[in-house]
């Protein structure tokens, strides 16, 4: 698997655990950690669009 994938799976898991967080109250939604998590999400993603790009990823993550 390219080194591309892995990163895309990373944000993919990054993008769950974010959420389920919040959703157990174990993270606030307001906080700054939250906020680096859906920063770094959409960034990952398109790393892994590097290997192979798929456009309905793309531009999920572009809006």
């Amino acid at each position: 698997m390219p080194w591309q994938d892995l990163i895309g799976v990373f944000g993919a898991a990054l993008y769950v655990g974010s959420r389920f967080l919040v959703q157990t109250k174990s993270l606030d939604g307001n906080n700054n950690t939250y906020a680096f998590m859906n920063i770094l999400v959409p960034v990952a993603v398109r790393i892994s669009l590097t290997e192979s790009f798929n456009l309905a990823p793309a531009l999920i993550e572009i809006s």
